[in-house]
């Protein structure tokens, strides 16, 4: 695939299979950016995939964070996707939520919530998200 230091931006995405109502298993799908922008799909087809994923990301994030705190500290955005780190907060849309924000980021069954005081909050799918670990480490 590549060294490492190649690896620009991660997503994953985990599919849960129900048959009858009855769980029958569940897909993994690892895709990985490198720096020349070539994409590299991994899957659950690979034995002990989830060592991959695992390895990938002790590897990966604590490049990726410092990157991504340098970004912001010299004025320039960071983009997870569908998200958008910015000097100024978190932007999902048209929404930007301040930094700090008003609350952390909640992930559950593949979705991320960013709460807002007095409103419902604003979601995402974590499987479009590019480095969400590093995007969740963000203060």
């Amino acid at each position: 695939m590549c060294s490492w230091g190649r690896v620009r931006r991660i997503w994953a995405d985990a599919t849960v299979h129900v048959v009858n109502g009855q769980f029958a298993g569940r897909s993994l799908t690892y895709t990985v950016e490198r720096d020349d922008g070539e994409k590299v799909v991994v899957t659950s087809a690979l034995n002990r995939v989830e060592d991959f994923h695992h390895r990938l990301q002790e590897k990966t994030t604590a490049r990726l964070l410092v990157g991504a705190l340098l970004d912001l500290r010299e004025g320039r955005p960071v983009n997870f996707g569908p998200i958008r780190a910015t000097p100024d907060g978190l932007q999902v849309g048209a929404e930007t939520h301040p930094w700090p924000t008003e609350g952390p980021a909640v992930l559950h069954e593949g979705i991320m919530r960013l709460p807002r005081v007095g409103r419902s909050p604003t979601v995402a799918l974590a499987s479009e998200v590019a480095n969400l670990v590093v995007l969740l480490e963000l203060p």
